[in-house]
């Protein structure tokens, strides 16, 4: 199983449901993407074609010995995971919690062009969008913009393609998300091949972290062993 964290996080977004994996008996891969995980500085320079590149690296290094493998992304790293699922038929079935799937709209893309003609590198922080006030996902607490850009760019050129995965999802989408439009799931649910669509009420965008997180790993682990 290939774990894909999110944009300015880390592989700790999913710790439960990873060793709940690793309890279970799969082999578990979670790599730190590229600029994540120390200082905000270091992912500045970074690209989304810099998070491909290494998720596709954990996928060759995992699925060395193995001819499946099992994807599991949140937000980006559902992005990620998408990328992957239409290039690589070493990917079986896909876990995806609010993956981001459709591009922003034109306007939003024109305001990231502003801020950086102002030149503003960083934006306000994405992280941590949890319902349960005791929980809080490690994080930066900014967002680089030019990275923000070059995912966004990219979401473009892989939505119109979901069509083309063909192998099992299962969906995770929280009807309260402030990061991912909940439209995003439900695109991918109406698009791709077989999609199960699970709606979460009670949690927000980290929703590994939040009040639904033993229902995720649940049926994660359900989805599977299926």
């Amino acid at each position: 199983m290939l774990f894909i964290h999110g944009f300015t996080g880390a592989p700790a977004t999913m710790d439960p449901q990873i060793e709940a994996a690793v309890r279970a008996g799969y082999d578990v891969y979670a790599p730190l993407l590229r600029g994540h995980g120390t200082t905000l500085e270091d992912m500045l320079p970074t690209r989304y074609e810099d998070y491909l590149d290494d998720a596709r690296h954990a996928l060759d290094d995992l699925a060395a010995g193995e001819s499946q493998v099992a994807l599991v992304g949140i937000s980006m790293g559902g992005t990620l995971a998408i990328d992957l699922g239409l290039s690589d038929p070493r990917v079986e079935r896909m876990v995806l919690i609010n993956p981001l799937v459709l591009p922003p709209a034109e306007s939003y893309m024109e305001l990231l062009d502003q801020l950086l003609a102002a030149g503003m590198e960083v934006a306000p922080a994405v992280g941590s969008d949890i319902a349960d006030p005791e929980v809080k996902e490690a994080s930066y607490d900014g967002a680089p913009v030019r990275a923000a850009k070059s995912l966004f760019m990219n979401t473009a050129r892989i939505a119109p393609r979901v069509s083309g995965l063909a192998m099992p999802i299962l969906l995770f989408n929280s009807l309260q998300d402030h990061v991912v439009p909940v439209e995003s799931g439900v695109y991918l649910a109406e698009n791709a091949v077989s999609v199960r669509r699970v709606a979460l009420e009670r949690s927000y965008h980290v929703a590994t972290l939040d009040y639904d997180k033993e229902l995720i790993t649940e049926a994660m682990l359900k989805f599977l062993a299926s």
